[in-house]
């Protein structure tokens, strides 16, 4: 290291130094003070009360300089030079005062005893300063010197040979301090200069995260858009050429069709790999955890496969441990996934002979709680180079080049089902002989269940996915062709449909007339769908929107939608995690991904029309629904339907009926606004306990659709859900006016 040390470092070493200070003031200040004590027979009292306040003068001085350096310092306007060079001064101007006591008041003092207190009190004081001065060389060279080097003189004007013997050795004593000062300083040097490195490698590191977060951040958010940005003209590519599939063709018509089918899928394929590469690396990637049958999940890779298989001329074989069990759970959407990957590989790369899955258990390994499942798939293709095998999992490689402009592929494949492996706790590996063959063998663990627990699950799946038609649906969509698809696709469902190029047009529609439910895509100019359903929800719970509306506007949405709750499906060409979480954040119901299939969209419709079918006109076979207050024959029909029931089930009278029927309606209100008095103090027991006792009501009357929603909200206060909740009791609410008087 230099003599001259960096800015930052001097800055650093007189801060250091006006650290200290404040201490050494005070214990000078103590020292000077019990002078006046311990020196009471001195001769010349007079004199030595003129240097104790020569001494506190120069103390204040140096206090004030203190209270100078914070000040401007806090206010970044304080040079440094000045800093230091006021401390110097006040250093300086100490070990003067503390000199002046050996050269003018150690002459006057006769005893021994007094002469020798005060010499022990200088040597004492120059030996602490070095600790606390010698950040920096001069004022400790300043401050020693100015306090030593009297001394002899004042011991001169006493001659004799004890007194030159002290002030020879303090000589000596004042170099050995100042050679000291010296070699401290320069480690306190070496110290601060090691922590600045230290503070700025630091800097570089933390800016370096910064710039692999954001890197990363640029990396998703490139992701998402470009999967928008294909999506969207993907849907409307697939489903216009299933439609036109359809339609009448001849053979050469359907032959083009069949590859622009095709070639969309493969292209779909590689951008659902790259997300899900980018899912499982920004560790978004959830596994599901529902029951399925290995069974079935085999079939299903076995009827995808086999197609490829044959038109290759290969036999694809599948076979299964006796031992294994049948049902597990976990995500057999993942795992089929790894096994079609696989398998597609082992048959791109078989021109000949066969390919086999084997699926076994290892018993050692198996616990009562969990198998692990052991997959194997086998081929009798070209085979791996072993220099080549263990680059074979990472991101974008495949074996050689050429293998890329043979085959095709993205390299993706193993990179992912290597990852979705561990995910399940599991590993993948290779055994492969060049010309012979390849075997990719994985692990897996999952727990166990029985066949009947997967039966169940299908059951509850079918009861609550019956035929939804007549639907009023509101399709919001800015794309032209995804409009067109949309609409082509709902109508042919049975559903009505009108549709909005954006948000503000879907928000003037909405106040106009009544939908069932919302399709709304998310990606869209003027107003996205987003902000459109913060608007919505907002108006339903009777809150102001934060978006600026014209008065006319909001005020027909109050009316129109105040108190309901329409269902919203987001359709958006979004499919990263982040983007779900932030359209079901926003009040969204549900999550629909382009490019959809028809029967995806159905799907969404029958989940949540049920919501909705109460408000538009039952059929015969569908039994009493419940009605929405804007349709006064079908609150009608609710109470007709009510009557009824209490006449046939209970055997009363009209006038028992009516007399039922105002204090079921009394116990009603009473229930409800129990309910959203616990919404509001978020107390999910009293929420509870009041959902309980509507649902007992609303069986009582027959309403079991209603008695349903009860139920749900129910458990949903027993989850702590309580912005379904919230949602479920609104619509109760708005559905039973016309019993609650």
């Amino acid at each position: 290291m230099g003599d001259k040390p960096s800015e930052a470092i001097r800055i650093k070493q007189v801060d250091l130094l006006y650290q200290q200070l404040p201490f050494s003031l005070l214990t000078t200040a103590i020292v000077s003070l019990l002078f006046l004590f311990f020196l009471s027979d001195f001769p010349n009292q007079k004199a030595l009360q003129h240097w104790v306040i020569l001494m506190l003068t120069v103390l204040f001085f140096r206090c004030c300089s203190i209270f100078f350096y914070k000040k401007t310092r806090k206010k970044h306007s304080c040079s440094i030079k000045s800093a230091e060079l006021l401390f110097v001064i006040g250093a300086a101007l100490t070990g003067i005062t503390w000199g002046a006591l050996a050269f003018w008041i150690y002459p006057m003092t006769k005893e021994v005893g007094s002469r020798l207190l005060i010499l022990i009190i200088l040597v004492g004081i120059t030996g602490g300063s070095v600790a606390t001065l010698s950040y920096r060389k001069l004022p400790v060279t300043l401050f020693v010197s100015f306090t030593l080097l009297p001394i002899p003189f004042g011991l001169y004007q006493v001659p004799d040979s004890q007194n030159i013997a002290i002030g020879l050795a303090l000589i000596i004593y004042t170099i050995f301090l100042l050679k000291n000062a010296r070699v401290f300083q320069k480690n306190n040097e070496q110290l601060l200069l090691l922590e600045e490195l230290a503070v700025t490698r630091e800097k570089k590191l933390r800016k370096s995260q910064q710039q692999a977060e954001e890197a990363s951040r640029s990396k998703s958010e490139f992701l998402a858009n470009m999967s928008h940005e294909i999506r969207t003209p993907m849907n409307a590519i697939i489903g216009m050429t299933r439609l036109v599939q359809e339609t009448e063709l001849d053979s050469v018509q359907k032959k083009y069709v069949g590859r622009i089918e095709t070639s969309s899928t493969m292209l779909l394929g590689l951008l659902n790999s790259i997300l899900d590469f980018s899912k499982i690396e920004a560790g978004q990637l959830i596994l599901e955890e529902q029951p399925f049958l290995l069974e079935t999940l085999l079939d299903n890779v076995y009827s995808t496969m086999i197609g490829l298989a044959r038109e290759k001329k290969l036999t694809l074989i599948l076979d299964q441990d006796k031992d294994v069990p049948e049902a597990f759970i976990g995500d057999a959407v993942r795992l089929g996934q790894i096994l079609v990957n696989l398998v597609g590989n082992a048959i791109k790369f078989t021109d000949q002979g066969e390919v086999s899955i084997h699926v076994s258990q290892d018993g050692l390994a198996s616990t009562e709680e969990k198998t692990v499942l052991c997959f194997a798939v086998k081929d009798t293709g070209i085979g791996i180079p072993k220099e080549k095998q263990q680059h074979l999992f990472q991101s974008f490689q495949q074996a050689d080049g050429s293998i890329t402009r043979r085959y095709g592929g993205t390299g993706l494949g193993l990179a992912i089902s290597r990852q979705l492996v561990q995910l399940m706790g599991g590993e993948i590996s290779l055994s492969s002989t060049e010309g012979i063959g390849s075997t990719f063998s994985f692990t897996i663990v999952l727990p166990s269940c029985t066949k009947e627990e997967v039966q169940q699950v299908c059951r509850i799946d079918a009861s609550s996915h019956g035929k939804v038609t007549r639907l009023s649906v509101l399709l919001v969509e800015d794309n032209e062709a995804n409009r067109e698809l949309g609409t082509i696709i709902l109508e042919s469902s049975g559903q009505k449909v009108q549709v909005a190029e954006n948000g503000l047009q879907a928000l003037q529609l909405l106040s106009k007339s009544r939908f069932d439910v919302i399709l709304m895509d998310v990606q869209m100019p003027e107003m996205n769908g987003v902000t459109a359903t913060r608007v919505i929800r907002a108006v339903e719970e009777g809150r102001e929107p934060e978006t600026m509306l014209t008065g006319e506007l909001l005020v027909q949405l109050k009316g129109r939608l105040g108190g309901r709750h329409v269902p919203i499906i987001a359709l958006t060409a979004h499919a990263m995690d982040s983007d779900r979480a932030r359209c079901l954040d926003a009040g969204m119901d549900e999550y629909l991904t382009k490019p959809f299939q028809p029967e995806q969209v159905i799907e969404v419709l029958q989940k949540f029309g049920g919501q909705e079918t109460m408000m538009g006109p039952p059929s015969a076979s569908d039994g009493p629904v419940s009605p929405t207050v804007d349709d006064p024959d079908l609150e009608e029909d609710l109470g007709s339907c009510v009557r009824e029931h209490l006449s046939k089930t209970y055997k009363l009278q009209p006038e028992q009926v009516d007399q039922l029927l105002v204090t079921s309606a009394r116990s009603l209100a009473e229930h409800l606004d129990k309910a959203l008095a616990a919404l509001k103090a978020e107390d999910s027991e009293l929420l509870r306990e009041a959902a309980h006792g509507l649902k007992g009501n609303l069986l009582n009357l027959g309403l079991a659709e209603y008695a349903q929603t009860a139920a749900e909200i129910e458990q949903g206060a027993k989850n702590g859900e309580s912005r379904s909740c919230r949602r479920r009791l609104i619509s109760l609410q708005t559905a039973l006016a016309e019993l609650l008087g």
